[in-house]
């Protein structure tokens, strides 16, 4: 039995990646979190399996994505959040183990902690308790958050496009210099008049 473990630093913010291989099969999880998208909404995302070759942290390079959860809390949560960070705030996961494969991810924001399962062969991602289908790109609306008493809910599921394409550039001129992930998956997710009332 094989472990590997890959750590990736991009954009300001860290993923860890975890392969467990038994006998020849290999699957790799790459999941990613703590983007800010506005004052109010924080992100995680699964990426689809990269072609090969590719690095789902390069923020030069395009990247398919198969799900995004966006998790709302009261305005300055987020700054809240940078005072209250553990030590090690954030991690993901990925195993096969026979028939199954999934990745988790977790972290702590302001006190509380965010947490998800996607189960890659059977397209069906898990979060705070409940299973929805991801056969297709998912965003699933998470309300309520932050520590402030009550209890996460999520509030709605949206179809994206297939392929949900996470841009590197704003433009595809030659020569354009990438731009932050957070502001470009907030761009690409404003299409959509459920997902951009929820990041108001």
């Amino acid at each position: 039995m094989h472990r590997a473990r890959l750590l990736e630093k991009a954009t300001g913010f860290v993923a860890i990646a975890f392969a467990m291989t038994i006998g020849a099969r290999v699957v790799e999880g790459q999941s990613f979190g703590g983007e800010v998208l506005s004052a109010r909404v924080l992100a995680d995302y699964v990426f689809a399996p990269p072609a090969q070759g590719v690095v789902p942290a390069d923020p030069r390079v395009d990247h398919p994505l198969v799900v995004v959860l966006l998790w709302r809390g009261q305005a300055g949560w987020q700054t809240d959040t940078l005072r209250a960070r553990r030590p090690a705030t954030t991690a993901g996961s990925a195993m096969s183990v026979g028939a199954s494969s999934m990745t988790e991810h977790s972290h702590n924001v302001g006190g509380r902690d965010l947490a998800f399962r996607y189960d890659g062969r059977h397209r069906k991602i898990e979060v705070l308790g409940q299973s929805y289908d991801a056969s297709q790109p998912v965003c699933i609306l998470i309300d309520r958050a932050d520590a402030n008493g009550a209890q996460p809910e999520v509030v709605g599921v949206v179809k994206l496009s297939n392929p949900f394409v996470l841009p590197a550039r704003w433009s595809e001129t030659p020569g354009s210099a990438p731009a932050p992930r957070g502001v470009l998956l907030t761009r690409a997710l404003r299409q959509y008049p459920e997902i951009d009332a929820f990041l108001k």
